[in-house]
């Protein structure tokens, strides 16, 4: 999870529903630790991304066998 310190800007925000309490880079990353504990078998496919000027936007296909 330290290596995404280096991927993320420090203002980096988090827009998903789920993350409202949270929306900095340690609630993603607990929402990425939630739910590889969940759904260890989890696997995503990155359909789309969208982006403008410094936001971008993922549309994802999640499969995985809830634990």
């Amino acid at each position: 999870y330290d290596a995404l310190d280096d991927c993320f800007a420090p203002s980096y925000k988090e827009n998903q529903f789920d993350l409202a309490e949270h929306p900095n880079l340690d609630g993603f990353k607990d929402a990425i630790r939630y739910l590889r504990h969940t759904f260890p078998d989890m696997h995503l496919t990155v359909e789309d991304v969208i982006t403008d000027k410094d936001k971008v936007c993922f549309r994802l296909t999640g499969r995985g066998t809830n634990s």
